[in-house]
């Protein structure tokens, strides 16, 4: 009989290994590791969905008559030392896994199975749309890898949000100039909110977890009774029916959009549930188009969404193992300022950054706006070092795992690729901030002042960041007017900037 080790991150109802066998003709394996989960200071929220999901699949397997031999965080047992004694009481032929999720889990088990003179084999993943040798084939026969060209190809792949004449519905392949509204316009418009919170009382399995995880990882940042994320596939669809109904139609149009007064807005909040597996990107995608022909959400609403997980989430899970393991390594633009300690505390004078890091602090979640435009920005422009903020993220966010994180920050966040990935840097001055949301009201820097101690340190990093990198991005055709103009003033005013990033950076340390 074989054995089918299922990961933490692979809690899918088409589980690649689980459709290969039936109940009776396959053992299920299931393993929570304290040393895996002490490899960072995971936040404690994310440790307890984590472990809770595992525990409500198992429960899931259990009843539909799978024999599952679970070891629980409380035997302290690594990997290893729950596999060897797994093999010792059943004596499997094979064990046979999906294709693990991470460079490093696919790389450890493989030893792992030479270790333990094993066979362990794996099965095509079925949690992305794309299989990774198809993404391989096509990043093959690109002279550039941009999405967009990839989301296209998808789109016509799919048949998704396409006319009978093979063209994009409504003529447009997207619609993020429809989907650009500021904070001021969203007042003006009410102020509109979603109905229903998501936010997920915990069941008995949850509550244990809870207790278990604020013993067992008390010194990690967050508080697991704070725990509000759907731990099953059941809750998770309907927080995907919630999102359709409630959220999708006015998605779009406030998607870019930051409030101090609602952290959720009109987000689906289904990136934990569907890096977990729990529900399906084809899911999400055929519910929202479906939406759609319905006329319950408008395209601009339904096709930004598609574009999120047709386009940008399958794209970084290809990019992650199109580039391999030394991607996450790189720091081209040689940022070496080490992470300041405010953000593990949020204890920081800068308004957006304190109100956006309470909220991580506090849930391990920020839309992607807050975390590319408030903190990637953060870190880009004062040069903040690639692999202390992937840590960081990594660490924070109870949706992130190697695979989305390592593109996600060293590619588009950090451009510490030199540009393979983005096109240009995501860096703002206060101009987008103070746009885009209201932090900047009652924060005690101005952002009209452009240097000098009270003025927005978001002003002088941006144009120091561009002195610093001015001949490569001189280079750039996306960036090469912005440099022009900062090579055209004085040299005082140059002189001014350099100095108030100076004092600025130096007060970080």
């Amino acid at each position: 009989m074989h054995t089918i080790w299922i990961l933490g991150d692979q809690l899918s109802p088409e589980h690649a290994a689980l459709r290969e066998y039936r109940p009776g003709h396959a053992r299920v394996l299931m393993i929570e590791s304290k040393a895996r989960g002490s490899v960072l200071r995971y936040h404690q929220i994310k440790l307890v969905l984590v472990y809770s999901a595992m525990r409500h699949y198992a429960q899931e397997l259990r009843e539909a008559g799978w024999d599952v031999d679970y070891y629980e965080l409380a035997r302290g047992l690594t990997f290893e030392a729950a596999a060897r004694e797994h093999l010792s009481k059943h004596a499997p032929d094979a064990i046979v896994l999906a294709e693990p999720n991470s460079l490093l889990e696919a790389d450890a088990l493989a030893k792992l199975g030479r270790k333990l003179k094993i066979d362990i084999r794996f099965a095509a993943t079925t949690q992305f749309l794309l299989p990774r040798k198809d993404f391989q084939a096509w990043a093959d026969g690109q002279k550039r890898l941009v999405m967009e060209n990839h989301y296209r190809s998808m789109r016509k792949r799919f048949g998704w949000l396409m006319d009978a004449n093979g063209k994009p519905e409504g003529g447009a392949w997207n619609y993020d100039a429809e989907n650009r509204a500021t904070y001021r316009e969203w007042q003006r418009d009410g102020a509109p909110r979603a109905k229903t919170p998501l936010n997920e009382a915990p069941d008995r399995i949850t509550q244990e977890v809870i207790e278990l995880v604020a013993r067992e990882f008390a010194d990690n940042p967050g508080r697991a009774a704070d725990m509000w994320l759907p731990v099953d596939r059941e809750s998770a669809l309907r927080w995907l029916e919630v999102f359709v109904r409630e959220r999708l139609p006015r998605f779009g149009v406030y998607e870019d959009m930051m409030a101090t007064e609602d952290s959720q807005l009109f987000h689906s909040l289904l990136s934990p549930p569907l890096n977990l597996g729990l529900i399906t990107p084809r899911e999400c995608i055929e519910a929202a188009i479906a939406a759609y022909r319905q006329k319950l959400a408008p395209l601009n609403s339904v096709e930004g969404f598609v574009r999120q997980i047709a386009g940008w989430r399958e794209f970084i899970n290809g990019i992650y193992w199109h580039r391999g393991a030394e991607y996450r390594e790189l720091n081209e633009l040689d940022a070496q300022q080490p992470l300041p300690a405010f953000f593990y505390t949020g204890d920081t004078e800068m308004n957006c950054l304190r109100h956006v890091l309470g909220e991580t602090l506090a849930s391990g979640w920020n839309h992607h706006i807050q975390r590319l435009m408030i903190l990637g920005n953060f870190f880009l422009t004062a040069g903040i070092n690639p692999q202390q903020a992937l840590r960081w993220y990594s660490e924070l966010y109870v949706d992130a795992f190697d695979w989305v994180m390592a593109p996600n920050v060293i590619g588009m966040s950090l451009y510490a690729d030199g540009g393979s990935m983005a096109t240009k840097p995501y860096a703002a001055s206060s101009t987008y901030i103070n746009r885009m949301s209201n932090y900047c009201k009652g924060c005690g820097f101005d952002p009209a002042k452009k240097t000098g101690p009270d003025a927005c340190p978001f002003n002088y990093l941006y144009w120091d960041f561009i002195d610093r990198h001015a001949e490569a991005f001189g280079r750039n055709p996306r960036m090469r007017m912005i440099v022009n103009g900062w090579l055209k003033r004085s040299e005082r005013d140059k002189d001014d900037v350099r100095a108030s990033a100076r004092e600025f950076l130096t007060g970080l340390k």
